[in-house]
């Protein structure tokens, strides 16, 4: 992922952390940025809103498509986590 834009410069030893909000959705950061991309739109509802949060929300997408690209080489357990947690929102289940 050298080339690509990352939040946090990566490890030397990477741990795949799924505690916290982790244990609900994979990737807090990019809902956060679909949330606002949203409410940008909800409230300047112009065309040219509508065509930047459309962009920023194909965006966020393949940006989260590639980070889990390359997090599934690096952590073996990242695979089953997949499985097991949804990308953007949480599963609304009762338990």
């Amino acid at each position: 992922m050298s080339l690509r834009w990352r939040a946090v410069a990566p490890s030397v030893q990477d741990t795949l952390v799924t505690e916290g909000v982790y244990a609900y959705i994979r990737h807090p950061l990019y809902s956060g940025m679909i949330l606002e991309l949203t409410g940008l739109f909800l409230v300047i509802p112009t065309h040219t809103v509508l065509v930047a949060c459309v962009l920023g929300l194909i965006w966020v997408m393949v940006q989260a498509r590639l980070e889990e690209m390359d997090l599934a080489q690096r952590l073996p357990a990242y695979n089953e986590y997949i499985q097991r947690v949804p990308r953007f929102l949480p599963n609304v289940k009762r338990q």
